[in-house]
């Protein structure tokens, strides 16, 4: 198409030079039409969103097929993509007007200021608008039964929650909650929950920016041609879905739907975000977004800015601490003061912006390379500075290999994850005393570049030397026989005796234990992997009144009553595993030892189990061999596995030492307090 018949789009207001700017965008006027294969006529409409007629908002995935139409505007053809082709058609009206925002049509895109302007309040859009749809495309074998399966199992959740509030204990147990599903769904088809499952594996639930447009709307309706049904009935069959899966997906993007659903559920045991709209701090939700696609990979970053803790309340960036000080008095007078005049500034300071941080502003005139550098930058920065950043590191091939430039200590949420993080666990590089801030990092100013950005430089001590890694743990997550195949292999290649040998060695560090019960606590995670296992294990049809509750992780450093059920666990896994002896392995394990099944699964999948020189046991990365470092770095709760170069240290990423001296911050202690004994600092540059 020549130039001349390109839609020219009519710039928006130009940003106020003081105060705030509203925020402008454009509406669609969609023309009526009787017939469904008439042209799409429309018009553009200049708004402030803030404050103009009702409209809805349209939430959709593009897609990667070539423009199939046109949308006229102005008597001017725009092309169109299939998926939106379809979408506008199903929704015109044969009589009215219908005024809809859509971001291909009502934002430029091909002005890269406009759209990082208009990206920074994309959420604002969605929150003002009368309601979303969100089109998940035509119709396919199935889908009204997928929808009728939704209604019926979103009624049947709503009279359960209603017959838990009226217990004692605020929970049914999960016979009754499945005999009860199973009595009001008797009727449906044995297809009906293959068809949900699949309504849930359409594109739409695997887009980045979708997250934020059915959140940020005060309202949402699915949409499949002329079948609707809202977004929380939907929601709710999220834990039916689940269990029909009957396993954890790490990657999976429904783990994030599912996510979104518990943080709106009544019962459920985490406390929602303090800040409205959001479900979560930055870190965790760029963690459990990874699964998600986008066509630009720094939409990866910049999508989460309007449903996380610090993208909608900058000033948590600046006054966060670890743990439940965050919401103390003190601090919510001081986030009170910082957010007064952060407002006062904004409305009369030059820059609108001000108070929010540069990293945080969607900016496409950076590369990626240097978006991810400096969003992992400001999160190891931010307040009260701990290296929770770098728990989230997991390559996928060799960093000392790969050609890419983006440095090894920086997360690429681009990428699957491979493992769960260890998020929440243990105080390695910590310790108990009054320090402003753990982590002791190099050339990371608060204000203005850093003199080396790609390079991090921080300190920490040296630990032990990695002597054998076995074969990378692949067994999948409900398969025990296959699990106890990979820990057996796992054990031979590691020792040179079999496990349950009458010489078999005790282990050589603290807690003195069987050596063969050190291996199944560092397989484990102990307690770590316990604690969460049971949260999924007991959440079984959202029971989650038996789960070992979050909060209890630092509890005892390593002993105590979640420790002594670890062990009677491991006890019991090990009684098994000697009966069966080098025989065929049973399908089933007891139930006596079902939570450090889980718990292997969690932690050691596509991990790999390591001895070092000193006789520690551990899991690491699956990059790691034979000559790495496992180092404790201040500021991080878990150690890390490193790489000599000639002049400077890769990072391959975190892992688990069976040793609580190191786990619990002890030789953390010993260093900072200079005692007897300490480890010596060492300064690390990683590349």
């Amino acid at each position: 198409m020549s130039a001349e018949f390109q839609y020219q789009y009519q710039p928006l207001p130009p940003a106020a030079e003081y105060g705030r700017t509203p925020p402008f965008t454009r509406i669609i006027r969609l023309a009526s039409a009787p017939s469904h294969d008439d042209p799409l006529i429309a018009a553009l409409e200049l708004v402030d969103v803030s404050n103009t007629t009702p409209y809805e908002a349209l939430s959709y995935t593009w897609g990667t097929d070539p423009p199939s139409d046109y949308l006229w505007l102005s008597d001017i053809p725009l092309p169109i993509k299939p998926n939106l082709e379809a979408a506008l058609r199903s929704l015109r009206l044969p009589n009215m007007i219908r005024r809809l925002w859509v971001d291909a049509v009502c934002i430029d895109q091909s002005n890269v200021d406009e759209k990082s302007r208009q990206i920074q309040y994309m959420r604002l859009v969605y929150k003002h608008s009368a309601r979303a749809i969100i089109w998940l495309g035509t119709k396919t074998p199935g889908v009204e039964q997928a929808f009728e399966t939704a209604s019926r199992f979103s009624r049947a959740m709503d009279e359960l929650e209603g017959a838990a509030a009226a217990t004692a204990s605020n929970d049914l147990d999960p016979e009754t909650v499945e005999a009860y599903l199973l009595s009001v769904t008797s009727d449906l088809p044995p297809t009906a929950l293959q068809y949900l499952h699949d309504l849930f594996e359409r594109p739409y639930w695997t887009r980045m920016w979708c997250i934020q447009e059915a959140v940020a709307a005060p309202w949402a309706v699915i949409r499949v041609e002329e079948l609707e049904i809202s977004f929380p009935e939907l929601m709710s069959t999220t834990l039916i879905v689940t269990e029909w899966r009957a396993k954890v997906a790490i990657d999976k993007p429904f783990v994030m739907w599912h996510r979104i659903y518990l943080q709106r559920h009544a019962r459920h045991p985490l406390a929602p975000s303090e800040v409205p709209g959001s479900v979560g701090d930055l870190l965790d939700v760029l963690q459990t977004a990874r699964g998600f696609q986008a066509t630009d990979i720094r939409d990866k970053i910049f999508a989460v800015m309007g449903i996380c803790d610090e993208g909608l309340s900058p000033v948590l960036a600046l006054t966060q601490v670890d743990g439940a000080s965050n919401s103390g008095r003190r601090m919510q007078i001081l986030r009170n003061a910082i957010t007064g005049f952060n407002d006062s500034m904004q409305r009369h300071g030059p820059d609108p912006e001000w108070g929010t941080p540069r990293a945080l502003r969607p900016d496409y005139r950076k590369d990626a390379v240097t978006a991810y550098t400096d969003m992992t930058r400001f999160l190891l920065r931010k307040p009260p500075r701990l290296l929770n950043v770098l728990h989230h590191v997991q390559h996928n091939t060799d960093p000392t290999l790969s050609q890419d430039e983006y440095p090894s200590w920086v997360p690429k949420w681009f990428e699957p994850a491979t493992c769960f993080p260890f998020r929440g666990a243990f105080l390695a590089g910590q310790c108990d005393g009054h320090f402003r801030y753990f982590a002791d990092i190099h050339d990371n100013p608060m204000r203005g570049e850093a003199l080396r950005p790609r390079v991090l430089s921080l300190d920490g001590f040296h630990v032990d030397i990695i002597d054998k890694v076995s074969d990378i743990m692949n067994f999948g997550f409900s398969d025990d026989k296959l699990t106890i195949s990979a820990i057996q292999a796992a054990w031979s290649q590691l020792f040179s005796f079999p496990m349950f040998a009458a010489n078999t060695p005790a282990y050589r560090h603290r807690p003195a234990e069987p050596l063969e019960a050190a291996f199944c606590n560092a397989l484990a995670a102990s307690p770590l992997g316990f604690i969460t296992a049971s949260m999924v294990h007991n959440s079984r049809w959202g029971n989650w009144s038996n789960a070992l509750p979050a909060n209890h992780m630092q509890e005892g450093r390593g002993e105590g009553p979640i420790t002594e059920e670890c062990q009677r666990e491991i006890s019991a896994f090990l009684a098994h595993l000697s009966l069966v002896g080098g025989g065929e392995v049973p399908v089933l394990v007891p139930e006596t030892c079902v939570t450090f099944m889980g718990a292997v699964r969690m932690y050691s999948l596509n991990r790999r189990v390591f001895l070092t020189r000193g006789g520690r046991v551990g899991i690491g990365p699956s990059v790691m061999r034979p000559g790495d470092e496992v180092t404790v770095l201040l500021g991080g709760k878990v150690p890390f596995v490193l790489r000599l170069r000639q002049d400077h240290h890769v990072f391959m990423g975190p892992c688990y030492v069976r040793d609580n001296d190191i786990m619990w911050g002890v030789e953390t202690e010993k260093m900072l307090f200079r005692k007897a004994g300490a480890l010596p600092r060492v300064t690390f540059e990683l590349r």
